[in-house]
């Protein structure tokens, strides 16, 4: 697993939003595209931040559902 400390101090772009690392002069996702890709990369990271999300809300479903299980399973035993 990836944490902040080993990735060291970043900034976030005014262009596109995303972070980049703070000793880059230009951000290393959007410097060399064009303003209608920029756009395309924003929609693009919205939907995989849309996406995680909908897989941590799934987890938290199956956690629940799993300890229930566990709880009849102890009352019934």
């Amino acid at each position: 697993m990836i944490s902040m400390s080993s990735v060291g101090k970043t900034k976030k772009c005014l262009r596109c939003g995303l972070r980049y690392p703070a000793n880059e002069l230009l951000c290393v996702h959007c410097d060399d595209l064009a303003d209608k890709e920029v756009e395309e990369l924003k929609k693009s990271h919205e939907k995989e931040l849309q996406a995680s999300q909908n897989l941590g809300v799934i987890f938290g479903i199956m956690v629940v559902a799993h300890l229930f299980t566990i709880f009849l399973w102890k009352i019934f035993k």
